[in-house]
Formats: structure tokens, C-alpha cells, sequence
């Protein structure tokens, strides 16, 4: 019916123009005011007749809303396919950001999250420099595996309907104590345990106070084991001497490993191959007395040191050969 009322309207646009153009004189009649102007006639006729086949066939022309990629009816998995097949595109395409150091590597998942947060600048840009070569980003996870989100879709990224978490503390710390079983069942046997699911109390210690967020295992330079605990231990050293060498030794180690780090930046694992054993094994060892921070006897302490100071001498060693 569009067509109808569309020919109409032309037609009565025609009839308006001959009448003001005199061809047709008032009155009545309706003829023609001389044979002069039966070429304007034709020509305005011709004119009408194209205006009418534009109209029809930009109708029949199908609309915006009927294109893909902007139907406003198409269904979500339609959305998330599309979303997911541009994801997969862009994964080989992610390149650092303008003033990002060369030496600096990428992390190994290049998921949505992190090319968003890439190039999105000052903290949520550190959290990725920070997060390339952890513990967790040396095992391919990313950013979901802890923040939840989606990683095909980005318009859902940060919806709650598929576990986004946000930096709410509290879910932060029950996902870390869901991963590491163990750790979490030593720690709350300790002296440290506290529900942390139920409130946020700083008078006890938290995952991240000791082992950061991000950079889980790739601690900053500056980082020292001893500063967090003197924040409430200020006579460590005295009321817990066993402990307190433990500490020292850990932070006396990571002085080294973090120079070792520094050499293999652009390696997939940062550690030689030659100490990942030990490594992953003293780690572990240091793990259950820290975690469990019962009464610590001092002959086991220094077994454990001679065994950590052992490995920092060869990995020195290691490092005067790499240069």
C-alpha cells in the first residue's frame, strides 16, 4: 500500500506544479493552457515517473535495523560469536602501548582484558605490567581467573551474569583460598587465621599484604618480607628468632632471583631451567612454616636456610656467568 499513497502524492504534486506554472488554467476545465506547453507537461511527467521508481525501489531496499551486525533482535549468542571471532582476531594483533619498555614482555594470554587494559593508562595499565611473569600469568591465566568476566564478549566483560568480581576484597581472597588448598588450610591453623569472607580485618594478615595481587611472585625491588611483618612484630627478631631468620633468608634470596628475573625478561619462564626443581621445592618448604607459624624450632629453620642460602649462592653464580 506505500506505493499507492506515494503515487498519489505525486500525482497531486504534478497537478500543483502545472497549475502553478499555467499550463493548466483555473476554472475547471482542466485542459491545457496551448500546445506550447506540452513539452513542460512531458518533461514534468518524466521527472514524476523517476521520482516513483526511486521511491519503490529504496523501499524495497532492505532497512538498517535488517543489516547484520545491527539488528536489534539478534540473538545474544549471535552477539557472542561475533564478539568471540573478533576476539580471536585481535590475539595475534595485541602490540605494547606507546612508552611501554622494551624490555618489558607482554603477559602470555592476550585476552580481552588485557588489550583493553593495555592501552586504558595509569593503574589499569600497571595492573598488566605488573601482572606479565607472575606465578599465575606463567601458568596462562588471566585477568578472569581471578576478576571473573567474560572473555569472548566484550560488551559483557564486567557483567555480574558471568561472575565479574570487580576488586571486591573478600571474593578476592575466597578464590585464592579455592586455588590454594593447602596454603589456605595451614594459614587457618596458624596464628593468623581469620574469616575473611565474613569482614575485612587488618589486624591480620591478607594473601596479597605478603604476596602481592598482580604481581604474585614477581615482587618489585623494594619488596621485603620483614617490613610486613614488623608492621605488627616490631621485636621480630627477639620474641621470634626462628622465624625472623626465615624471613631474612627469604628476602636475602629474592634479592637474587629478582636479578635473575631481570636477565630473562623475554624468556616464557623467567627461572633457569636448571633451578625450577629446587626452586618450586624451597618455595613450598618455606610455604608450610610461614603458613603455619606454629612454635618453630631453630634447628629446622637453619636446615632450611642452609638449603635457600645454598641455591641464592649458585644462582649468583649463575649470574656472574650471564654477563
Amino acid at each position: 500500500m506505500t506505493w499507492l499513497w506515494t503515487l498519489i502524492a505525486l500525482a497531486a504534486a504534478v497537478f500543483a506544479s502545472l497549475r502553478i506554472a499555467g499550463v493548466i488554467r483555473p476554472g475547471g476545465s482542466g485542459r491545457l493552457a496551448g500546445g506550447s506547453n506540452r513539452a513542460v507537461v512531458g518533461w514534468m511527467v518524466v521527472l514524476a515517473m523517476v521520482g516513483l521508481a526511486t521511491l519503490t525501489l529504496r523501499a524495497e531496499e532492505p532497512r538498517s535495523s535488517d543489516s547484520v551486525g545491527s539488528s536489534p533482535t539478534k540473538k545474544q549468542g549471535e552477539v557472542a560469536a561475533e564478539s568471540t571471532a573478533a576476539s580471536a582476531k585481535n590475539t595475534d594483533e595485541v602490540k605494547p602501548p606507546k612508552g611501554w619498555p622494551k624490555r618489558l614482555p607482554l603477559p602470555l594470554e592476550k585476552t580481552n582484558c588485557v588489550r583493553c587494559h593495555l592501552n586504558a593508562g595509569r593503574e589499569l595499565t600497571l595492573a598488566v605490567r605488573d601482572f606479565a611473569h607472575s606465578v599465575h600469568d606463567l601458568n596462562h591465566m588471566s585477568c578472569n581467573d581471578c576478576h571473573g568476566g567474560n572473555t569472548d564478549n566484550d560488551a559483557l566483560a564486567h557483567d555480574e551474569s558471568v561472575g565479574f568480581i570487580g576488586t571486591k576484597l573478600s571474593a578476592h581472597l575466597r578464590n585464592c583460598a579455592e586455588c590454594h588448598e593447602e596454603e589456605h588450610a595451614l594459614l587457618a591453623s596458624g596464628p593468623h587465621a581469620w574469616d575473611f569472607s565474613k569482614r575485612i580485618n587488618t589486624d591480620y594478615p591478607m594473601c596479597i599484604d605478603c604476596h602481592g595481587n598482580h604481581d604474585v611472585g614477581n615482587p618489585p625491588p623494594d619488596f621485603r618480607l620483614k617490613d610486613v611483618c614488623l608492621d605488627c612484630h616490631e621485636k621480630l627478631d627477639e620474641e621470634h628468632p626462628a622465624i625472623a631468620s626465615v624471613v631474612d633468608q627469604n628476602d636475602k634470596y629474592w634479592v637474587t632471583m629478582i636479578a635473575v628475573r631481570e636477565k630473562r625478561l623475554q624468556e616464557e619462564d623467567p627461572v633457569p631451567p636448571e633451578f625450577r626443581d629446587r626452586v618450586d621445592r624451597l618455595r613450598h618448604a618455606t610455604m608450610q612454616v610461614m603458613h603455619g607459624l606454629h612454635k618453630l624450632p631453630q634447628k629446622k629453620a637453619d636446615q632450611l636456610n642452609q638449603q635457600v642460602e645454598a641455591l641464592r649462592q649458585e644462582l649468583e653464580a649463575w649470574l656472574k656467568n650471564a654477563q
